[in-house]
C-alpha cells in the first residue's frame, strides 16, 4: 500500500475557487483535465482527447453540468493526491482508493460525502477501463460504513395490494361542498390514480406527466414518457383495470373537465386550477393509513410492486418495468424480497 500524508486542499474552495478550476463546464473540465500543460496525462493518460472523452462519458450518463463539474473537481483532487504519493492513475489499487478515503476522512469528510466521493470516482475509473487504459476499475466492490442505505420497508404481497384497492374504492364519500361539488368524481379519480401505483409501481411523478395519449386501452397498455435521465418504457395493463381507466377516461374526466373547465391532456386532473398532483396525492395517502396501518409512503407501494417482479420476471426486464437506468437500482430492491433474506439468515447465521 502507498503511503500517504496528510496535505493541504489543492484546490480553492468557494466560488472563486470554482470558478478558478472549472471556468465553463467544458472549458472547466479541460483546465481540470489538462489538455496543453505537460501534466495532461498525469491526469487522463490520453491527455486532451481524453479530457474531452471522460466529460463527453459523462453526459452520455445524463449526468448535469453541475454533477459533471463536481466530478471533475474530484478527479482532480485525486489525481494531485496520487502524484503526491508517486503512482499514477493506471496503477490505482483498491487499497490506494481505501487510503484516498481514509485522508479525506482526516480533512473532515462525512459518510455522506466519501460515498459521493467514490461514486465520482467509480465513473473515472470506469471511463479509463473502457477506454482500455486500465483492466480493473479499483472502486468496484469498495463500500463505505456508516451511510444510511435504501430503506427496507415493509413489503405488501399482491394480494395485500389489491386489498388495499379494494378497502380504498369502499371508502365513504365527503360531503359535497362548492369547491368539490362531485365527490363520486373525485373518488373514482383517485380510484385509478391508484390502481396504477399499486399495479404498475409508478412513481407519483410519472402520474403528473401522463396524457390521454400514452393510455391505450385497446392495447391494454400503458407508455410512460421519458423524464430526466429514465428512458420512455410501455407497461402492460391488467384485465381488471381496462374497466375502471375506460370508465375515468370516457365519463368521470370529461366530467370534471367541465366542472373545472379546464382544457389540457392531461390524464389526471384536478379539482381546482392546478396541475401538480402533489395535494390530491397527499390527501389518498392520508386516506391509505387510516385503511392500512403499515402503509408508510408511496415509495413502499412501488418497492412491494417491483419486489414481486423480481420473482417473477428477468432482472432485465425488471430494469425496464420499472424505468431505471442502471441495473444496479433495480438490484437494489432485491434486499426487500424476504426469501432472499431468509436465505442470507440462513447461510451467515445457521443457527438463529
Amino acid at each position: 500500500m502507498h503511503t500517504f500524508t496528510s496535505h493541504p486542499q489543492t484546490i480553492p474552495r468557494g466560488a472563486e475557487g470554482a470558478k478558478e478550476v472549472l471556468p465553463s463546464e467544458v472549458e472547466g473540465a479541460e483546465e481540470v483535465l489538462p489538455s496543453a500543460a505537460e501534466g495532461a496525462k498525469e491526469v487522463l493518460p490520453s491527455g486532451a482527447e481524453g479530457a474531452e472523452g471522460f466529460n463527453h462519458y459523462l453526459q452520455q450518463k445524463g449526468l448535469s453540468p453541475t454533477v459533471r463539474i463536481g466530478i471533475h473537481r474530484t478527479v482532480a483532487r485525486f489525481t494531485q493526491w496520487a502524484a503526491d504519493q508517486q503512482f499514477t492513475p493506471e496503477q490505482t489499487s483498491p487499497t490506494d482508493i481505501a487510503a484516498y478515503l481514509a485522508w479525506r476522512k482526516t480533512q473532515g469528510n462525512t459518510p455522506r460525502t466519501q460515498q459521493i466521493t467514490l461514486t465520482q470516482l467509480n465513473h473515472y475509473f470506469t471511463h479509463l477501463q473502457q477506454q482500455q487504459h486500465i483492466t480493473r476499475n479499483p472502486c468496484t466492490g469498495l463500500a463505505q460504513h456508516g451511510i444510511k442505505r435504501r430503506q427496507l420497508y415493509y413489503t405488501f404481497t399482491p394480494a395485500e395490494l389489491q386489498n388495499l384497492y379494494q378497502r380504498y374504492s369502499q371508502l365513504p364519500l365527503n360531503p359535497p361542498h362548492p369547491q368539490h361539488p362531485a365527490p363520486h368524481l373525485m373518488h373514482e379519480r383517485n380510484q385509478a390514480m391508484l390502481s396504477l401505483l399499486l399495479t404498475q409501481g409508478l412513481r407519483t411523478e410519472e402520474l403528473t406527466a401522463l396524457t390521454i395519449h400514452h393510455l391505450h386501452l385497446r392495447q391494454a397498455k400503458l407508455t410512460i414518457p421519458a423524464a430526466r435521465r429514465k428512458d420512455e418504457r410501455t407497461l402492460t395493463l391488467e384485465a381488471t383495470q381496462l374497466y375502471p381507466l375506460s370508465d375515468y377516461q370516457h365519463q368521470t374526466r370529461p366530467a370534471l373537465l367541465a366542472h373545472t373547465q379546464k382544457q389540457t391532456t392531461q390524464l389526471f386532473i384536478t379539482s381546482g386550477t392546478s396541475t401538480n398532483l402533489q395535494n390530491l396525492l397527499h390527501t389518498i395517502a392520508q386516506q391509505l393509513k387510516t385503511i392500512e396501518p403499515r402503509f408508510i409512503s408511496y415509495k413502499q407501494l412501488r418497492a412491494s410492486v417491483i419486489t414481486h417482479w423480481l420473482k417473477t420476471h428477468p432482472i432485465r426486464q425488471v430494469q425496464y418495468m420499472a424505468g431505471h437506468r442502471y441495473i444496479s437500482s433495480t438490484e437494489a430492491y432485491q434486499a426487500n424480497n424476504l426469501d432472499a433474506l431468509k436465505e442470507d439468515l440462513q447461510r451467515y447465521h445457521p443457527n438463529l
